[in-house]
């Protein structure tokens, strides 16, 4: 007779206190059972049973539960359940965590509040094995967790000491005797160091009781689900200002070295505290800070170029308050700055940077809007005003993952819910309010729910409108302070580790930096952000070959107009263009004629912060290579609008001076490079300039020059140089190392 015994699977979803054995087990709701009506038949052969039952054979039952989190909960307290952001209870004791995991993120362990389909019933300060017993012979036992992923060995990630009872073992007895193993979760656990998966793919957690000899007993709840790789962007701060400007205006700007203490700092907290957010490792964002830059020359080039595209649009175009004050010719100011932002996102692009942050002091009155402290038309560049915190930094990031824009309508496909600043104060759901934001006992309420593993104490560096030496500001004639000292603990809890906070009605990052202050204690993301993050946005693909495209376009009514920028070949990782219909579309064709693909996209004429549509914007996409591809043709519901040739094959690249692998270099060297195009075509060189390899900084974008002379970095000892040229249909790029 084969060595196997049934046991019967029963839940108790309703307890919460620790019982010992003997004592009455807590009544179950009817609300409480899962659909399968709390029984559930399973075959046990291991643990404490394999040495007991073919002995005697006695019923028991059990039920339990826990859930993992690195931030936000599986069964959020707001959101709706949906399909990979939700807690699925698959039996009494074994549940199925959808939302991902990151790799090498800071993890807990808590109890539940919600498995989907369920009546909420809060019990997430608990963790859980229960059920009774109809054997006499108590043992006592220990709850054992251990995490268990593929082609790995398994990992105790937490242990309590032998405190429960369970009975096993002995004569059956006619009525069961309870046992419970009920874990204070209230901090999370491991309560000391949080865990992190080792790996990618498919992981397990089981927390089951085991006897003072290490011997399992089969009594366990067990949650599964899935770990996946993210990378956070390198991001890159560059103050920009315009000195034609100050002079012509005559009003004071911050300094260079204001502007960059400001950029140091947003760049230190992003970096930091940025991964705290996001379903990141630690240290996942890498910050770089620019030295000011004046933009007066590109401002030029830009109206230079707009102008040459613009002749007879002026007429369609919205008369607005011009760049800089001054006159833009026939171009008008939406057009200079779409271009302007093609050339920073250019610089991104070529310069393999993950986003860059153009900080504007306050003299480039068009790169900023009077409804908007920061805002984005695009995957690679933000606009802000060097006064943002660097919560907003992050606010316009996720605007921008995994490509522009993700905003309310994103929110709404993903979550049924609208959360963005643009509702006044509310967060909506199929156009009704569900949550009106306000103050509570001093804290502004939101819908961010879940526990932070880190704790921010310097709460003033965040709000620079708040009181500098408590962090205090008004809102809504009410004030609020950051808690300190004794406040700290009850508002944190008496007891917690001083990086751990839950995050309760918090309000959320993707808000209105408006409607809630900078403060991180009050300041949390979503379950419904991270969702979108973690699922799709920060998972790193494979570096594809793509056709860089750069476009400025322009509406009003029925008409429409746009032309190409240069195109450069890439290799990053960035998001490729997805092949699909649309009155907008970039088409490509060979030579034939023959449409190749078509890349449909929607313009998006209000950008991620603002309040009015605009009439020209920029627009890129990046189009995966096809050595078929001979043109592109820019179209939209007026019809074509711009027409790119596709070389063959890229311009030929040389760089003459530094010798690649020189060393004794000094301060300065003359870069020179020589490049050879198709027939009747320009080259435009764009020279870039490391000390690692990793991070560029540019020295010069889109020159016809064929030299430049470069400063070299004072304490670095290697020194990248890369030339990038393009011919306006292919590109093609050299990098030489020398050391000093």
């Amino acid at each position: 007779m084969p060595l196997f015994r049934r046991f019967i699977l029963t839940v108790c979803l309703g307890c919460a206190t620790l019982l010992v054995a003997g004592a009455t087990p807590p009544a179950t709701r009817a609300d409480d059972a899962p659909k399968n009506n709390g029984v559930e038949e399973t075959i046990i052969e291991t643990g404490l049973y394999a040495l007991f039952h073919h002995q005697v054979r006695c019923k028991i039952t059990q039920a339990g539960w826990m859930e993992p989190t690195q931030g936000v909960w599986q069964d959020d307290n707001f959101f709706v359940d949906l399909p990979g952001k939700q807690l699925t209870q698959v039996d009494p004791r074994t549940y199925v965590a959808e939302l991902e995991m990151a790799e090498f993120r800071d993890t807990l362990l808590y109890g539940i509040y919600r498995p989907a389909g369920q009546t909420p019933n809060d019990r997430r300060n608990t963790i859980a094995v229960f059920g009774e017993s109809w054997y006499s012979n108590p043992v006592p036992v220990k709850l054992r967790f251990t995490l268990t992923q593929p082609d790995v060995p398994a990992r105790i990630i937490y242990e309590t000491p032998v405190q429960y009872v369970v009975n096993i073992g002995g004569r059956c007895n006619a009525a069961p005797t309870p046992f419970s193993a009920v874990l204070d979760a209230s901090k999370g656990i491991p309560p000391v160091d949080p865990f992190v998966f080792s790996h990618d793919g498919a992981y397990a957690i089981k927390a089951e009781l085991y006897d003072a000899k290490d011997r399992a007993t089969g009594l366990y709840t067990q949650v599964s689900g899935r770990v996946v790789s993210t990378h956070g962007p390198t991001v890159m701060f560059v103050p920009v200002y315009s000195q034609k400007a100050e002079d012509a205006t005559g009003l004071v700007y911050p300094t260079n070295r204001s502007m960059t203490l400001r950029a140091e700092s947003l760049a230190r907290y992003v970096s930091r505290y940025g991964p705290m957010y996001f379903p990141l490792e630690a240290d996942a964002i890498g910050a770089v800070v620019r030295a000011p830059r004046d933009v007066s020359a590109s401002l030029a080039r830009a109206r230079a170029v707009a102008e040459s595209h613009i002749t007879g649009w002026k007429r369609y175009l919205i008369p607005l308050a011009h760049l800089t004050g001054a006159s833009t010719g026939n171009a008008e100011p939406e057009v200079v700055e779409a271009q302007l932002l093609q050339e920073f996102d250019g610089i991104a692009g070529l310069g393999h940077v993950g986003r860059l942050i153009v900080l504007n002091n306050g003299s480039l009155t068009g790169l900023t809007h009077d409804d908007a402290a920061a805002f984005t038309y695009s995957t690679k560049t933000i606009f802000a005003h060097d006064t943002i915190s660097f919560l907003s930094v992050l606010h316009e990031i996720v605007h921008t993952e995994p490509v522009y824009l993700w905003s309310s309508p994103g929110m709404i496909a993903e979550c049924k819910d609208d959360y963005h600043d643009n509702n006044g104060g509310t967060v909506t759901r199929g156009g009704v309010a569900t949550h009106v934001r306000g103050i509570v006992n001093g804290k502004v309420t939101g819908v961010a729910y879940g526990v932070r593993t880190q704790h921010v104490l310097d709460f003033e560096a965040y709000d620079l409108e708040s009181d500098p030496g408590t962090g205090a500001f008004t809102m809504g004639g009410v004030t609020v302070r950051p808690p300190t000292g004794d406040e700290a603990k009850a508002f944190h809890g008496e007891g917690v580790p001083q990086l751990r906070q839950r995050m309760d009605a918090s309000y959320e990052v993707m808000g209105s930096e408006g409607t809630a202050p900078d403060i991180p204690d009050f300041r949390w993301i979503t379950q419904c952000t991270y969702h979108h993050l973690v699922d799709d946005a920060l998972q790193q693909s494979q570096d594809p070959h793509y056709l860089l495209a750069r476009m400025v376009i322009a509406h009003r009514g029925a008409w429409a107009a746009g032309y190409f920028e240069p195109i450069y070949d890439v290799e990053d990782d960035a998001i490729q263009a997805r092949q699909q219909g649309g009155a907008w579309n970039v088409t490509a064709l060979d030579a034939n004629g023959a449409t190749v693909a078509t890349y449909g996209f929607e313009p998006i004429w209000r950008g991620s912060d603002n309040a009015r549509d605009r009439t020209a914007i920029p627009v890129t996409a990046r189009i995966p290579y096809d050595d078929r591809i001979r043109r592109l043709e820019l179209r939209s519901p007026a019809g074509v609008l711009a027409t790119q040739t596709i070389g063959a094959s890229p311009p030929s690249l040389q760089i003459d001076s530094p010798v690649d692998g020189a060393s004794g270099v000094g301060r300065t060297v003359v870069v020179r490079w020589s490049a050879t195009t198709a027939a009747g075509a320009t080259a435009l060189a764009t020279v870039y300039y490391s000390v690692d390899g990793k991070i560029w900084l540019d020295r010069a974008f889109e020159t016809k020059q064929t030299s430049l002379r470069l400063i070299l970095a004072k304490n670095a000892a290697r020194h990248y140089i890369r030339v990038v040229v393009t011919d306006g249909s292919r590109s093609a790029e050299r990098t030489v190392v020398v050391s000093s």
